[in-house]
């Protein structure tokens, strides 16, 4: 849904293929009750699981280094619950920690207690030492005798072993324990009964701690032999079940963040002595760049777009390399000397490059949308990606530089970027919610014109901008040519069922170009032929814009919802329909777009001139939506997709030599135009709403003019629209024409 962003968007750290290891319990003993006392607790849920009792301790030693033990207690209640909990996931960076299970049990309702198996607990290593890519790893374990009515407890002990930022102390909290549903590939909350959290420091480092959520208790804080203590307490935090489309988890659940730094000053000067590229490697580059394709009198922009082509050509992307822990950069001799690098090696390269051209430019560090969002009202280390700001001046406008796509299209940064919090290195800078400029929007436009066998054909083509171009480009070069072909036409049928009615041919433009935007087209060849002097309907609606782009066509069923609803870019789509006509023939339209304008969204349609075409921009901004604002959203999209739409109908000018030029949906039926055959072609076109609308108008009881009454006698037109019905699901009405069809004589005979 809404313009998904590209799969390739990198972090500093990934994970990639696992590799297993056994792993031994450390034996510590339990920081909370035992687990009998806990079953004496008050059963909440029949259904579900409860999350019993969450306690953390955080101890921070003279190494700046933070050891933290953390306890987990669950009561089973119903057998869903028991398979989602039938395994645990703990991840961590083995590069700056170690983690360690310290025991993990069950104790099942008639009050035996079992012990996790040794062969049940398992270390997934996606780094570890052993693979080059990343240093991601985390702990896995199943526990035995899991069923309704056991409870559940483990403990685990993390021990940071290196500093990712030095002088930085940070930490964050939540009682909330995500856990993997195994019917879907989502995740589950449960409601948490009690909740202790302590931090233990030096007592010359002073916290700064924030709660997200209002109105629980405030830490108490204490100083004893050395050491400041920090302690949260609370009963029944509030937790809520997760919501597709929902704001971020940390603005409804309370999370606790803590870091000694407010100001982000000391971070730009950490993230300037890795990034920022010295004089010794600009002068590493300077014979390359000196061999780079540039106009006689380059520009600014030349020298940045060269530099981009050549990066994005010659030095592939790889994911953060080990041993660096994921920060520390390789050199531009290094990246160059490999003729590959991750998001830090592209962009201190990038660099380096520019400024031996006599480019200034800076590093961005920025959290992507894949990296999820965070508070950041105090100074960590949220960042995920790292890219290059080029600053804007008299000749260009800011460029915001990212070569670590696969042919993306030039500068290249993701326009889902769009908001995310950034941080521009460069002395002054504070962090930021990153504004790109792009713009996130889709062009169809369709031309039908009769070929000299009579036979319609449907010329489409669609261009992008922004994260609709983006996704689209990354799906086409990760795709095999055979499902990049089945993939293209299947997206182009979103225009028109298949039925049999039609071939089509799908062609790219641009899929290798890093400066001209991807495009995809198709040609719809329509099967049958228009006979002599029979009317040629054309038809379409705003589900047709809607399907082809994702834009709020799937949007969560807001019947059972309880959460707000957010959605985060500015998107917009237009679709323009044009068709070539026939000598002998004069367009009609019979049912125009309708224009719609809310404070969330807006439609605005056109007519060509010469009514040969028809025109319909949606427009979307940025939303956060209470639930009953989302119930009116949801209803006002429903209603556009399945009302809102146009009939443009080719009038043969010696049947209806007196057809107006244009008319409503009346003034055509008083002039005897709307025709079974037009009810036939929309329908044959997948267009159900508007067959609907028509075979309507063309029975209305209300209507007593002589046509209306021949019509009313039609079987073949109660067929249709009973059919018609039908296809939109009203049922009801459906069976009721077939009937009136059926009592009048009529006998469906296949055409």
């Amino acid at each position: 849904m809404l313009f998904k962003p590209s799969a390739w968007i990198a972090g500093l750290m990934l994970m990639s293929a696992s590799a297993l290891g056994s792993v031994e319990l450390s034996g510590a003993a339990s920081i909370a009750m035992p687990l009998t006392e806990q079953a004496l607790s008050e059963v909440n849920s029949a259904t579900g699981a409860e999350t019993l009792r969450v306690k953390e301790v955080a101890e921070l030693g003279d190494d700046n280094l933070w050891r933290t033990v953390s306890y987990y207690s669950f009561r089973i209640n119903d057998k869903v619950a028991a398979r989602d909990y039938s395994s645990f996931r703990i991840g961590f960076n083995d590069f700056y920690s170690d983690l360690s299970l310290d025991f993990a049990r069950t104790l099942t309702a008639e009050g035996r207690e079992y012990n996790v198996s040794a062969d049940a607990v398992q270390q997934r290593s996606m780094g570890g030492g052993d693979d080059f890519y990343t240093e991601s790893s985390e702990l896995v374990f199943s526990l035995p005798k899991l069923a309704p009515g056991t409870l559940v407890e483990f403990q685990f002990t993390r021990q940071q072993v290196a500093s990712r930022v030095p002088g930085l102390v940070t930490r964050v909290s939540t009682p909330v324990w995500y856990q993997p549903q195994v019917a879907n590939d989502g995740y589950r909350t449960d409601p948490v009964g009690y909740y202790h959290y302590e931090i233990r420091v030096p007592d010359d480092i002073k916290l700064n701690n924030h709660t997200t959520v209002s109105g629980l208790p405030k830490p108490t804080e204490k100083k004893a032999d050395g050491i400041r203590s920090y302690q949260w307490e609370w009963h029944n935090p509030t937790t809520v079940r997760l919501e597709e489309g929902m704001p971020a988890a940390f603005k409804l659940m309370p999370y606790i963040y803590s870091s000694n730094q407010t100001r982000w000053t000391e971070f730009q000067q950490w993230a300037a002595e890795l990034y920022i590229p010295t004089e010794d490697m600009i002068a590493s580059v300077a014979d390359l760049v000196a061999g780079l394709e540039l106009p006689e009198q380059p520009t600014d922009e030349d020298k940045v777009k060269a530099v981009y082509a050549w990066v994005e050509n010659n030095i592939r992307y790889v994911y953060a390399h080990l041993g660096r822990g994921g920060y520390t950069p390789h050199s531009p001799t290094e990246t160059l000397a490999n003729g590959y690098g991750d998001c830090k090696d592209q962009a201190l390269l990038v660099q380096a490059m520019l400024a031996a051209l006599g480019v200034k430019s800076n590093p961005v560090l920025i959290q992507t949308r894949s990296a999820g969002e965070t508070y950041t009202g105090q100074v960590s280390n949220i960042f995920n990606h790292i890219f290059v700001m080029v600053p804007g001046n008299k000749q260009h406008d800011t460029i915001w530089l990212d070569t670590t796509g696969d042919n993306n299209l030039y500068p290249g940064a993701s326009a889902g970027f769009e908001g995310q919090p950034a941080l521009i290195v460069a002395k002054g800078e504070s962090l930021q919610e990153l504004s790109l400029g792009m713009d996130n929007h889709a062009s169809l436009a369709l031309h039908y014109a009769l070929n000299e066998q009579r036979k319609l054909t449907l010329d489409v083509k669609v261009t992008y901008q922004g994260m609709a171009e983006q996704s689209m480009r990354s799906w086409y070069h990760y795709t095999s040519p055979k499902n990049r072909l089945e993939g293209l036409k299947s997206y182009f049928e979103t225009l028109y069922m298949d039925n049999g009615q039609y071939r089509i041919d799908v062609d790219v433009e641009n899929a290798d170009s890093l400066f001209e935007p991807f495009a995809t087209k198709a040609t719809f060849h329509f099967k049958q032929a228009i006979a002599k002097g029979e009317n040629i309907t054309i038809a379409g609606n705003t589900r047709q814009l809607m399907a082809m782009f994702g834009l709020y066509n799937s949007l969560p069923d807001p019947t059972d919802r309880l959460l707000p609803f957010q959605g985060n870019l500015d998107l917009s789509a237009d679709m323009t329909v044009s068709v070539e006509v026939p000598d002998g023939y004069r367009p009609l339209v019979v049912k125009e777009w309708e224009s719609a304008n809310t404070n969330l969204f807006e439609m605005t349609t056109s007519v060509a001139d010469d009514f040969s075409g028809m025109g319909v921009e949606a427009r979307f901004q940025p939303m956060e939506l209470s639930n009953t604002d989302y119930q009116t959203f949801y209803q006002q999209i429903e209603d556009l997709m399945n009302q809102n739409g146009f009939v443009l109908t080719l009038f043969n000018e010696r049947a209806f030599p007196q057809a107006p030029v244009i008319a409503d949906s009346k003034a055509l039926q008083e002039a005897g135009g709307h025709t079974v055959q037009q009810v036939k072609e929309l329908l044959d076109q997948g267009d159900f709403g508007n067959a609907l609308m028509v075979a309507e108008s063309m029975l209305d009881e209300n209507d007593d003019s002589e046509q209306s009454i021949a019509n009313r006698s039609n079987g073949e037109l109660w067929y249709l629209l009973g059919t018609a019905a039908g296809m939109e699901g009203e049922f009801d009405r459906s069976d009721a024409a077939y009937l009136r069809a059926s009592e009048l004589g009529y006998q469906y005979q296949e055409r």
